[in-house]
């Protein structure tokens, strides 16, 4: 067996371990790492390559784009966004079968267009969508799966920091990546409704089916979308056009969440200083990004 398919494995294999014993995830890979460069080229050449990754990484133009899309995500959910997206999915959609299952995947991907993190797509949405499900009298095991499954939808849709990072290290171009996921995304989607459906349609899980909602309540709905696509279209448009680089699309971004939130006086200067804690069980150190 190849040496280095060798020692791989067992980085991997003690990287698994370390997360079981709820090590970050972080500093279990960062140990690994470290144990593994000292094993092959010693500690002189581990701390002289350490050092240079670590200030490349640091002072890397393309990631300052990270942070400004984490503070988006954080200002929309401070903002409300993600509470309202998710009324107007279910107005739009709830009077359907298992509606509120469907108002959940439609929800997760759009708050997924600006916070571009699966772990905070599905804690959001965890947090909001299965206190109703489970009212409406949804099985838990349809209630989790689907948080779960449009918890996925952060990592794919645009801005995506986990496409962000792999196109740094892979050295490729970020609007091609963030391009080729159109697809992916609209495929995701439908099968994910189309498994919802099935679910029911089969008897496998309970669901609801409210009254439809009327033509007042359904523009009002759509006037709440109107928000989160609109940032999201333009700052796509700006990207897809080369108006905008990777970096001014996440300062954009930023800039316009932020002025909605202030201009709609949804966003508290108390939530933008010190947003209060949501109460959740925490993510047993949770590998999504």
């Amino acid at each position: 067996m190849d040496d280095g398919l060798f020692l791989g494995g067992i980085g991997f294999a003690v990287t698994l371990v370390l997360i079981l014993l709820e090590v970050p995830v972080g500093i279990a890979m960062g140990l690994v790492a470290i144990a593994g460069c000292t094993f092959v080229i010693g500690a002189e050449g581990m701390m002289t390559i350490g050092a240079t990754t670590v200030w490349e990484s640091l002072t890397n133009y393309t990631l300052a784009m990270l942070p400004l899309f984490v503070f988006m995500g954080n200002v929309a959910s401070q903002s409300g966004l993600s509470s309202r997206l998710y009324e107007a999915m279910r107005t739009l959609l709830g009077h359907k079968r298992g509606g509120l299952a469907l108002a959940t995947i439609g929800a997760s991907a759009g708050f997924g267009m600006i916070s571009g993190s699966s772990l905070a797509t599905t804690a959001t949405m965890g947090r909001i969508a299965l206190p109703e499900m489970r009212r409406a009298g949804y099985t838990d095991s349809l209630s989790s799966g689907t948080v779960a499954a449009g918890g996925t939808l952060g990592i794919l849709i645009p801005p995506s920091t986990v496409l962000v990072i792999y196109a740094f290290l892979a050295e490729q171009s970020i609007r091609q990546l963030l391009l080729a996921t159109a697809g992916p995304i609209s495929l995701a989607i439908l099968l994910y409704f189309a498994a919802i459906w099935f679910s029911i349609r089969l008897g496998r899980s309970n669901s609801d089916k409210s009254v439809k909602a009327t033509r007042a309540e359904r523009a009002h709905a759509l006037k709440e979308l109107g928000p989160p696509v609109g940032v999201f279209s333009l700052i796509m448009a700006g990207l897809y056009s080369g108006y905008f680089t990777a970096n001014e699309t996440a300062a954009v971004g930023l800039a316009l969440v932020l002025s909605y939130g202030i201009f709609s006086r949804r966003l508290s200067k108390e939530g933008f200083i010190a947003p209060q804690p949501t109460q959740q069980r925490p993510v047993a150190h949770c590998i999504w990004y």
